[in-house]
This record gives structure tokens, C-alpha cells and sequence, in this order.
């Protein structure tokens, strides 16, 4: 039996009732089936780097000096973690860790001098704070700074490189 236009079943009205309570300032995301796990890598746009870079470049322009907020995931305000969520989930249809302690396990390991663009790049910036950006290109990063907003900083700045603690490799 069809259903008339308009009308809706319990599943529809289930869904209504959690997304009302997930709060109005927050972006709602309809989230792919591609998930990352520790120690899993997925093929990358083509393989090609070229392509990678254009993304995150075009994800800088749209978000760039969006300022920083804990637990943010809008353009009002985002967080590390959050801006690399949601980065890979736009630009690569690939759904992460929402917080950066399990983004540290999360793909492959990969040394500094190996670093290509997409890999995620980790710093202690305190005593148990962490911080998570993703890599570009000749040492260059793109990342929600909590001073700047979403910028584009040096791995080899005099604040990050003595803070530099890992890197890790999603797309293959």
C-alpha cells in the first residue's frame, strides 16, 4: 500500500527526535558508510597527491580564520579535531574519530621525512594536550590553531617543531 505524500513512519519520526536533540547551533551531518579504524588505510583520491592538495586548499579557502572553539563543528567556531573530521568527511567522503586521542591510532604510522599530503600530523602542545592537523605539502600544515583559528602553520616553526610527537597516513 502506497503511502500518501507528506505522510511519515515511526522510523522518519525516531530520526526528527534525534536530530532535534542534538542542539540547533551544531551542523548536522549525514555521515558515509567509509569509517577508519586503527591501523587501516584507504585508497586516496586516485593515488594522487595533486588532487589531495586540492581539496585541503579548497577546505582552507572555505574555512579559513574560522575561530576556534572547543567542541565546535561549524563554521561559528571548530576544533582541531573537529576540522579534521570534518575535512576528511567533506573532502574525501571519509568518516574519522571525532577527538584526537583516537585519531593518534587511527591509519598507519609514517616518519616526518615521509610525510605526504592528507596524512595527519600530531604535536603534545602541554603536558596531556595533543593537537591534530593535516599535512599539505613542503612542511606545511593546515589546522584549527586555537590563537588563529583555521590556518596554515610550519611543521619547522619555532612553536612546532620541538612539539611534533607523530604522523599518521589514512589515504593511500
Amino acid at each position: 500500500m502506497m503511502k500518501p505524500p507528506g505522510s511519515v513512519n515511526g522510523f522518519t519520526i525516531l530520526l526528527l527526535v534525534l536530530l532535534g536533540s542534538v542542539g540547533c547551533s551544531q551542523k548536522v551531518l549525514v555521515i558515509p558508510e567509509t569509517q577508519v579504524s586503527s591501523g587501516e588505510v584507504l585508497p586516496g583520491v586516485d593515488g594522487d597527491q595533486r588532487a589531495v592538495r586540492t581539496e585541503l586548499y579548497n577546505q582552507f579557502e572555505k574555512w579559513r580564520g574560522t575561530p576556534y572553539r572547543s567542541g565546535g563543528l561549524s563554521q561559528e567556531g571548530v576544533d582541531c579535531s573537529g576540522f579534521v573530521y570534518l575535512t576528511f568527511f567533506e573532502c574525501f567522503g571519509i568518516r574519522l574519530a571525532r577527538n584526537t586521542e583516537a585519531l593518534a591510532i587511527t591509519g598507519s604510522q609514517v616518519r616526518a621525512h615521509s610525510l605526504r599530503s592528507g596524512d595527519l600530523v600530531f604535536f603534545r602542545t602541554g603536558w596531556h594536550e595533543r593537537h591534530v592537523g593535516i599535512y599539505l605539502e613542503k612542511d606545511r600544515f593546515l589546522h584549527a590553531s586555537t590563537k588563529w583559528g583555521v590556518i596554515i602553520s610550519s611543521i619547522s616553526d619555532y612553536y612546532w617543531r620541538d612539539k611534533f610527537w607523530q604522523a599518521r597516513r589514512l589515504l593511500q
